[in-house]
């Protein structure tokens, strides 16, 4: 098994994640679609030249939440579905808000323009940063809510959904202001507290450290 995807990025640590936690041996092919060449790599198994892909006995699938439906279903243990409709519900409510209310405005703009470009030594854009900011409460709400219902995002139990939304509040996490507003909603506090405990998030973490350091 080959998957296709960059240590930093949140998809392919939510992929990684889930290789972990049902103990699939996989080789990881780094390929950053962000540098010289990096797309055009991609192409072969992604068209779009994105990460991560998975190629599986001549098999190969792109876009994280079907890799993760693919690996649910060759892998099924440990399960990572939730008990219920509701709960499973629950679980794909939370993967779709953060692939498309939190990603954009808390990763790549907050956290991209806080950490990475200060790490990398690229100018911070303030408009960009600023408006991930202002985003932030809302996508923040939506997820206390879900959190605080109990069907998922419970400490100390993992699903898709923790796996999905967790590589992006890692990221989010290292914005003071973000790590503020999270603090200051109990339930979202409380998962996240438990997720960095976690063993399979303290093995997939990036080493931001080598990141300054190529920067």
């Amino acid at each position: 098994m080959i998957l296709y995807g960059n240590l930093y990025s949140v998809y392919a640590r939510t992929v990684r994640m889930v290789l972990s936690l049902k103990n699939v041996s996989y080789l990881l092919e780094d390929i950053d679609p962000f540098e010289d060449g990096g797309k055009d790599a991609l192409r072969s198994v992604q068209p779009f030249g994105r990460v991560p892909a998975l190629e599986a006995d001549g098999f190969t699938i792109y876009e994280t939440q079907a890799i993760l439906d693919y690996l649910e279903a060759v892998y099924p243990d440990p399960v990572l579905r939730p008990v219920g409709r509701e709960a499973a519900a629950r679980m794909r409510q939370v993967m779709s808000v953060a692939d498309s209310y939190f990603y954009w405005p808390l990763v790549r703009q907050a956290a991209v323009q806080h950490v990475f470009n200060p790490m990398q030594g690229a100018p911070v854009d303030v408009a960009e940063l600023e408006a991930g900011l202002d985003a932030a409460p809302r996508v923040l709400d939506a997820l206390e809510t879900l959190a605080a219902e109990a069907l998922v995002l419970r400490p100390g139990e993992i699903t898709l959904a923790d796996c999905h939304l967790w590589p992006m509040m890692d990221y989010a996490l290292m914005v003071p202001e973000i790590d503020e507003m999270v603090a200051r909603r109990a339930h979202l506090a409380g998962w996240t507290a438990a997720m960095v405990e976690t063993p399979v998030a303290q093995e997939t973490a990036p080493d931001m450290e080598a990141l300054k350091a190529d920067g």
